[in-house]
């Protein structure tokens, strides 16, 4: 409202529900920019995995009931829910319109079908956290990362669900994932010394890029997800700083940016994966 190109904290709408009926309305909602909120499932459900498919639905995986729900983007209906028999975390769609899902710190994954939900097949990861797709849109590729070890992502062919480039011995752990414009993946560290808040590039074969400690003002902040925007440059989401860090395409620290408490995200969040599952137009 004051025009300086940040929203501070007396500029946020807040989120209320002025009648008590323990939802938000649709004429609750102050901020315009905003076009729905809804509830998803019963009670503690707790909503991990989120990904939108190539016809515009919602698929919303559960992670305490083990369910995947459906939903119209347009509207917030829920469509369906089918039981899916694992905790989804990370998840994405790829250019076939098939669902993936990540179990957190586990050894599988699972491909699941947009069409027909209960038609399911797991694939190894290396203690999954993230999850992305891309790069090549007549050959996607399935990306996870890595938590609570030092093997950096792996890179799982979708059709028939072998590891193509099996990413080992890289030193780095890492939680938040996504591809950039140019099809490369980056990385929020996850344990090591100045790892654990860096941020690193690598290509889809495995071979890095370039890797960057944390800039000293975001140490500390137990890094989450790396997200990239429309000028390729990537934000690293510092939980416990309250902030997101940003550098450059080529990794230069540019800023850190207070956004509100405990940030938390480890998969695409600002719809660049479409360029990959989707890009028309």
């Amino acid at each position: 409202t004051n025009g300086d190109g940040n929203i501070s904290a007396n500029e946020m709408y807040p989120v209320k529900d002025d009648n008590g009926n323990g939802i938000i309305d649709d004429s609750e909602i102050r901020d315009e920019r905003v076009a729905w909120i809804r509830r998803v499932g019963g009670y503690n459900e707790v909503a991990r995995a989120l990904a939108i498919d190539k016809d515009g639905f919602l698929w919303i995986g559960m992670y305490n009931t083990q369910r995947m729900y459906k939903m119209d983007s347009n509207t917030g209906v829920t469509l369906g829910s089918w039981s899916i028999g694992h905790r989804p975390y990370g998840a994405a769609v790829d250019s076939q319109n098939r669902l993936f899902t990540v179990v957190l710190g586990s050894g599988y994954a699972r491909r699941i079908s947009v069409a027909t939900p209960t038609a399911q097949s797991s694939f190894w990861v290396h203690d999954g956290y993230g999850m992305a797709i891309g790069p090549d849109h007549n050959n996607t590729e399935v990306m996870v990362s890595a938590i609570n070890s030092h093997h950096g992502f792996q890179v799982t062919n979708p059709n028939t669900l072998q590891n193509v480039h099996p990413i080992s011995g890289k030193g780095f752990g890492s939680r938040g994932i996504s591809l950039d414009a140019n099809g490369e993946v980056l990385l929020s560290g996850s344990n090591g010394s100045w790892q654990r808040n860096g941020v690193t590039k690598a290509r889809t074969d495995g071979s890095i890029v370039w890797t960057r400690a944390s800039d000293a003002s975001c140490r500390g902040g137990d890094q989450r997800g790396a997200i990239i925007d429309a000028d390729n440059d990537v934000w690293i989401v510092a939980m416990n700083n309250d902030a997101v860090c940003k550098y450059s395409a080529g990794g230069t620290f540019l800023a850190k940016v207070p956004v509100g408490r405990r940030p938390y995200t480890y998969s695409d969040a600002t719809g660049i994966g479409l360029q990959f599952s989707d890009p028309t137009g």
